[in-house]
């Protein structure tokens, strides 16, 4: 169905990309023209009139009275047809001459409300937290299932002695959010925070939990049918997203990345096999198996227009090659292919698909701030990147949640090569400004510090409460414990 005014998630790719303005096109009307119609006279069918001898005045009249009626008809449709052309004109001109407002990056406030999610503004008194629903350090930090309570004190000293770096990654940057205010917090060393590690996330409304990310705006439950509460998210677990943002930009500088017009146009994917056990099954809509056993499954079999292929060392490391899902089994050791698995390797297509795994895409960064075009269905998980955000035909190429229109996209974008490029460019400032330029990279620190105050501020009172009486009942359950012993 075509979209003649505004922008809806889908636009009609008749839109016409003009330096940041969308320009829409309208069909022409077709022109209207007079024509003989219902016995009009013409020269063969109608007798010269020669003074009265050519069948009197009733053979008069009557043709009197269809050249009226024929004239009558012509002023009538000429009228409705200058109707048409004037509306056309005016509602061409509305939404020619209407400037689509361009995207403008969050401020630092606007960011701050959204990491906050539906916690912001909300203040939590001493007696206002349901401590039995917090779990305790006591229990094992990789657990990834949990709401647990740390302590400034403990973070700093766990991190400096644990040696796993999944954990650790999370925990330092923790730690660095919690403490990002200097001055406040050489005052205020009791501060505490509710965190959630790991790729799930928190389904609690009452507890103030924070993690790297959480259900986007468009993802709705499949058991209530409403979207998800809010958590906070912090920039938690940056090396793995953000590193690869440093290596395509060595690659730029190494000249290893080729211009728009000599890469292929055709769309390319090379990833891991995540998102199969991930709690993207309360999602509505969500496939069987994630959206990448999905998509593989669908599109291996599409070269040269779209190479969507598992990682052989991933799948060998998973011990995943036979893999079965309700009623449908895969053998996934068919669906790999050991070649474009580098960055560089992908670079050399125009089209990169971003497919989300036990949460976001890590890769996404990378591939928005490229050369290249994203191919991309709407979020259902964001992080700091605030991928829910990204505007649709400004800042990728949408899909269908189910994938369904890819090969009709890629079609799409080879008709549409300099909207494409376009899209890139946009892509890439968003990228700009959220992580790689000097301004990014202050505003990214002046934001910590915001996140760290709001939290402590807001709920500091409710949550020191909580970790005073759970200290209490740990040490009682210790020294019962002796008591036995």
């Amino acid at each position: 169905m075509r979209n003649r005014g505004g922008v809806g998630e889908r636009a009609n790719p008749r839109r016409h990309w003009d330096q940041g303005r969308v320009v829409y096109h309208l069909d022409p009307v077709p022109k209207l023209h007079g024509s003989v119609r219902h016995g009009a006279p013409t020269k063969r069918n109608t007798p010269a009139v020669r003074g009265g001898s050519d069948g009197g005045p009733a053979r008069r009249r009557a043709l009197l009275f269809k050249l009226l009626a024929f004239g009558l008809g012509f002023c009538v449709i000429s009228t409705a047809s200058l109707t048409i052309r004037l509306h056309v004109i005016s509602t061409a001109n509305l939404v020619l001459h209407l400037p689509v407002e361009p995207f403008e990056f969050p401020s630092r406030a606007m960011r701050v409300e959204y990491y906050m999610g539906d916690w912001n503004n909300k203040t939590l008194g001493r007696s206002d937290l349901p401590c039995e629903e917090i779990k305790h350090r006591n229990i094992q930090p990789e657990s990834r299932a949990f709401d647990v309570l740390w302590e400034l004190g403990f973070l700093d000293r766990f991190v400096k002695s644990h040696d796993d770096w999944r954990t650790r990654e999370y925990l330092v940057h923790l730690h660095r959010v919690l403490a990002a205010n200097e001055t406040s917090v050489a005052l205020d060393s009791d501060r505490s925070v509710i965190f959630h590690l790991g790729d799930h996330h928190s389904q609690s409304t009452t507890l103030p939990v924070v993690a790297k990310s959480r259900f986007s705006r468009f993802a709705v439950s499949k058991q209530s049918g409403e979207k998800f509460f809010s958590t906070i998210i912090w920039p938690l677990g940056m090396e793995r997203h953000y590193d690869p943002v440093d290596d395509y930009l060595n690659l730029q500088r190494e000249g290893k990345v080729l211009k728009w017009e000599n890469k292929r146009d055709a769309l390319i994917w090379r990833g891991s096999v995540t998102g199969i056990r991930s709690d993207k099954t309360l999602v509505k809509n969500h496939p069987d198996g994630g959206s990448r056993i999905s998509v593989v499954t669908r599109y291996f079999a599409k070269r040269p227009l779209a190479d969507v292929a598992f990682r052989d060392d991933d799948i060998s490391n998973r011990t995943l090659r036979q893999y079965n899902v309700g009623k449908w089994q895969y053998n996934l050791g068919q669906l790999v292919r050991n070649t474009d698995t580098t960055m560089e390797d992908q670079l050399k297509y125009k089209y990169i698909l971003m497919l989300e795994g036990n949460d976001v895409a890590s890769g996404l960064k990378w591939q928005l701030l490229s050369n290249s075009v994203v191919f991309m269905a709407r979020p259902t998980c964001v992080s700091f990147a605030m991928e829910d955000v990204l505007v649709p035909f400004v800042h990728y190429v949408p899909l269908k949640e189910d994938y369904s229109d890819l090969e009709e996209m890629i079609i799409w974008a080879r008709k549409n090569d300099a909207k494409c490029k376009w899209i890139s460019e946009q892509a890439t400032r968003y990228m700009e400004r959220l992580w790689v330029s000097d301004e990014a990279k202050e505003e990214n620190r002046l934001i910590m510090c915001d996140l760290g105050e709001a939290y402590h501020k807001q709920f500091g009172a409710a949550i020191r409460s909580c970790r005073m009486q759970m200290q209490e009942e740990f040490e009682q359950e210790e020294f019962d414990l002796k008591s036995i012993m």
